[in-house]
């Protein structure tokens, strides 16, 4: 369980599975209240997201702001360690190149 995003428009650099197809981000509830919080703390506009999954939209604009903000306090997220396993840097590249997100 958790918040996966699905890539609306992904740039041809766009991170991809071996397949081929672009990769989707997944976040257990406390990798995604980790991030909200994150975010919220560096003021960032989060009336995009959402607490559930129902497909609504977080526009390219605000993911290219998250994307900079991981990128900025990159720190803040990896120390002290987490133990969701998220990949902060990959996400920031992921979160830069999906041309949007959909809430799932």
């Amino acid at each position: 369980m958790g918040m996966d995003l699905e890539p609306i428009a992904p740039k041809p650099e766009a991170p991809r599975n071996d397949d081929g197809t672009v990769i989707e981000l997944h976040y257990n509830w406390y990798g995604w209240e980790r991030l909200c919080r994150f975010l919220r703390h560096h003021q960032v506009d989060l009336s995009e997201f959402r607490g559930c999954n129902d497909g609504d939209p977080i526009s390219e604009a605000t993911c290219i702001k998250v994307a900079d903000t991981i990128d900025k306090f990159y720190p803040e997220l990896a120390d002290p360690p987490h133990s969701t396993g998220e990949d902060w840097n990959e996400d920031a590249i992921c979160w830069r190149t999906c041309g949007g997100y959909k809430q799932y």
